[in-house]
């Protein structure tokens, strides 16, 4: 009997410390994951608020330096958060730019000079990427003359919800996602919400 009771007792005494450890590796993830995420939102402000897509040098490297990491570690967390490797999560917001400028009738900027301002150097490379992400050459974008169900009015829906910030209304834009087919102004955002609220990605 005492050797039984020596035998239970040393079980739970496993069984705690393995909870415990269990307990602490959740902790260590979940920091781990609250560290990244700072990481990730310092960079979104980088790209929103000083558009440094836009230079044309601009590296994973040259990022990481600027927000005190390393390029494997920065690589993780934009494809973590965005679902995207690094060349495509600068390619999503530099189409972006050149989509709200081929969108806008008052705007004639030359469309080489478009991509030339939001930092492409190849006309072969920006002509590439263009296509594969919207579906269509510039020229035919600008004009109207597509069948990408978002050119009419450009995520017009999408655009206004991006600025409510609530719950609601990231409800509200990750359903807008859902029903569009827009590639690029749609899926970078779309899991940026499933990271936020945990909502079903189910267009990406």
């Amino acid at each position: 009997n005492a050797m039984y009771r020596e035998l239970v007792r040393q079980n739970l005494n496993y069984r705690e410390r393995l909870n415990e450890c269990e307990r602490l590796e959740g902790v260590r993830k979940a920091n781990a994951q609250q560290a990244q995420l700072k990481i990730y939102e310092r960079l979104g402000a980088l790209m929103r608020n000083e558009k440094i897509y836009r230079r044309k040098d601009l590296t994973l490297q040259m990022l990481a330096e600027t927000l005190g990491t390393n390029t494997t570690y920065m690589s993780h967390i934009v494809n973590s958060f965005s679902g995207k490797s690094f060349p495509n999560y600068l390619n999503a917001y530099r189409i972006e730019e050149v989509l709200d400028a081929l969108s806008d009738p008052s705007d004639d900027e030359p469309i080489h000079a478009v991509f030339e301002r939001v930092g492409y150097t190849s006309r072969s490379t920006y002509l590439r990427i263009f296509r594969k992400e919207v579906g269509c050459a510039p020229s035919k974008y600008r004009s109207g003359d597509t069948e990408n169900p978002c050119r009419a009015k450009e995520c017009t829906d999408l655009k206004n919800m991006r600025n409510d910030t609530s719950a609601e209304g990231y409800i509200l834009m990750a359903a807008s996602i859902f029903a569009c087919n827009h590639i690029v102004n749609c899926k970078l955002h779309c899991h940026e919400i499933e990271k936020s609220y945990l909502l079903p990605a189910r267009a990406c």
